[in-house]
């Protein structure tokens, strides 16, 4: 009897957690939310950004990659993926977008539809959304040919087909991956590492149309670094060159957070190696980094995100300094900015867009950052992960406004 009342007693408990569980409605975010966001990408009208929206905090059950009209301020379309987003790739079409998350280990395969002025998402296939072979999937990388997905985790290196929406081969490489860059001119990946002050420098080679990778150098940073590579940003004035913004991840006083500027380089014999020029110590705790050249390509900059407190570095590559520094901790939006926006008006015609809305004393916590050319000139794109928004920087050596934020979506 006793037996037979335990067993309808727990019975009952575990039919009210299953009930519950079944019940458990879906918090989706609608077309308009901006939260957590990883990674932006413009496209090449200069008008329609998107945003990887990675739901880090699990306010929703699913995070979004998003399409937002510069113009008209407003989104035009979403579509759902997985939570704890990383990076995103597009290919050379502009119709294809991948979209790692590492909640699940999964990679969203979605095409990007452009039919007269009307944008859309839906996924590659519809009965293969994401591909879910990975350890914490993060960064990409791509040879115009296949795409190389660097995973956080175990540091292995997963070779994508995007026709297929498959994976080719896996390779190994030193430890977790935190950036990876490809070299057109080496026909080379660059690959940094987390908690670890090295760069990698992989060579690709094919056979049968298959792509094979193989570690040809393993440099390791400045002494000034510690044990954390954010990432790394090609030169735009020498496709050898390259810049890696290196953090102290430990926060060891005999370690400080540096600048440097790297060379890739081939020996007599063919091999590759890489070797540092110079390094720059900046005593910040630092992120990512971006490469802005000038309207006429003659020079750069590098932006650095960094806190404590929240603020952009910016580095000149021939004074080897940072040369200035833009606060985020109150950025402040004036009308004074624009005389060419409207409140109104119909924004099929190129001449026109609709004026952003006026903002005092934002807060933003400076995450990714994005060098692209919008239909207003030079800009560079500041994910505000925390704040949930992406603040635009107006990065016009020659504007009068060059260095001031004139946009906040959120």
């Amino acid at each position: 009897m006793n037996r037979i009342l335990i067993i309808s007693v727990f019975s009952l408990i575990l039919l009210f957690f299953v009930s519950c569980a079944e019940d458990v409605p879906e918090h989706l975010p609608s077309l308009n939310d901006v939260f957590n966001v990883t990674d932006t990408y413009l496209m090449e009208d200069g008008v329609h950004l998107l945003m990887f929206n990675s739901n880090y905090d699990r306010r929703y059950t699913a995070g979004t990659v998003s399409v937002y009209n510069m113009k008209a301020k407003t989104f035009e379309d979403m579509i759902l993926v997985g939570n704890i987003g990383g990076k995103m790739f597009v290919d050379e079409s502009k119709s294809i977008i991948l979209a790692a998350t590492r909640d699940k280990n999964r990679v969203y395969g979605i095409k990007y539809s452009n039919t007269e002025g009307k944008i859309s998402f839906s996924y590659i296939d519809e009965n293969k959304k994401y591909i879910d072979s990975f350890d914490e999937p993060y960064v990409f990388a791509s040879d115009k040919s296949y795409v190389y997905l660097g995973h956080m985790r175990n540091g292995e290196i997963s070779v994508i087909d995007t026709e297929s929406f498959e994976v080719k081969n896996v390779f190994k490489s030193y430890s977790g991956i935190t950036d990876i860059k490809y070299s057109e001119i080496y026909g080379a990946l660059l690959v940094s590492h987390k908690s670890s002050p090295y760069i990698s420098i992989f060579k690709i080679s094919y056979t049968n149309d298959s792509p094979s990778l193989k570690r040809v150098d393993l440099k390791p940073l400045s002494p000034f670094t510690d044990d954390d590579v954010r990432g790394i940003v090609f030169s735009s004035l020498d496709s050898s060159v390259f810049y890696v913004a290196a953090r102290n991840g430990s926060y060891d006083t005999d370690f400080i957070p540096s600048i440097l500027k790297m060379k890739i380089d081939a020996a007599f014999d063919g091999s590759l190696y890489a070797e540092t020029i110079s390094f720059t110590p900046v005593y910040d705790s630092i992120g990512e980094l971006t490469v802005v050249p000038s309207n006429d390509g003659t020079s750069e900059l590098v932006f650095i995100s960094a806190k404590y407190p929240d603020r952009l570095l910016v580095y000149n590559p021939d004074f080897e300094e940072i040369i200035r520094s833009v606060d985020t901790e109150s950025i402040t939006i004036m009308k004074s900015l624009y005389d060419d926006c409207s409140e109104e008006c119909d924004v099929a015609d190129s001449d026109c867009y609709i004026c952003p809305k006026l903002i005092d004393d934002f807060e933003c916590d400076p995450y990714q950052l994005m060098f692209a050319k919008s239909f207003r000139g030079n800009r560079l794109f500041v994910s505000c992960f925390a704040e949930d928004a992406v603040a635009i920087l107006n990065c016009d050596f020659e504007d009068a406004s060059f260095l001031r934020f004139e946009e906040v979506i959120k």
